[in-house]
Parts: structure tokens; sequence; C-alpha cells
């Protein structure tokens, strides 16, 4: 398995996979409107790089909200980082920044796409129980690493 798909293993662990879910709510969020994907400064190694994550959320029948994605050869929109997603009430907006394409990508869309799927897949009943299993107390609150939205991601 390609390393930069333990994040689907959590997320699937979500769903049920060796994770008892009996004592969870059963309500889930509502299902998206058939997600639209748009591009904005993309290379054609981003669209593929960006094709194939799809892809894997595809196979994981995990429904992904409609996404604008943008690249950016600076790091500003980024806040200093590599990626950063962003969210409103019906769709998400993912920036890769940088001109890196390479390996550290394949994780970083993943983990951007991650963000998108949380923020609009799950419910606060499957916020709770992915942070009862990770021993969390917190979602969005703290430190990067003390947040349960960043290990979901």
């Amino acid at each position: 398995m390609h390393p930069a798909l333990s994040f689907l293993a959590a997320l699937i662990a979500l769903g049920g996979l060796g994770f008892d879910t009996s004592e969870v709510a059963t309500a889930t969020a509502p299902r998206p409107q058939a997600a639209v994907f748009t591009y904005d400064s993309f290379t054609a190694r981003h669209h593929e790089l960006v094709d194939w994550a799809l892809a894997l959320f595809d196979q994981a029948n995990l429904d992904l909200p409609s996404v604008h994605f943008v690249a950016s050869a600076g790091y500003e929109p980024c806040r200093g980082g590599s990626g950063i997603a962003r969210h409103d009430d019906r769709a998400s907006e993912i920036t890769l920044c940088g001109e890196r394409i390479g390996p550290a990508y394949d994780w970083l869309v993943l983990h951007e796409l991650a963000h998108a799927f949380e923020r609009h897949g799950l419910d606060d009943a499957r916020r709770e129980a992915f942070l009862a299993l990770r021993g969390m107390t917190a979602w969005r609150e703290g430190g990067w690493h003390d947040r349960g939205a960043e290990h979901a991601a």
C-alpha cells in the first residue's frame, strides 16, 4: 500500500472496519450533490496528481464536496506552508503552494482532500467517535498535532 494512503485507513475505520459504531448515532451528513472539480493555474502534473488522488477517494466510496483547486508558485496563499484547504457550507478550495511537485505532493494532495472530506462528510457523531478512538478531545482547537481534524486528514 502506498504510504500516502494511511489516512484512508483511518477514515474507512470510521465506517465500521474494526471499529464498534453501535453507540454512535446513525445520523450521517447529507450526501452531497455531484461534486464539481475546478482548477486554476494548474500544470499537467498538477492535474495528474489530483486525478490520482480523486480516484482513490472514489475507490474508497468517500464522497467529496465540490473543490476548487488552485496552484500558486509562491507560499503566501498557504500561510508559508505547502498547502491549505478552505471551506464554506457547500464546497472547499484547496491551494497547493510552491513549485515542488514530487512524492511529498502525493501526501499533501491527499491530506488537503481529506480535510474537504472530513469537513463535509463527517457528522458530529463520527467526529466524536474518531476523537475517542484516537484518545483526543478537540477537533480543531489546540496545536496542529493535537487537533482531531489533522489526525483524520
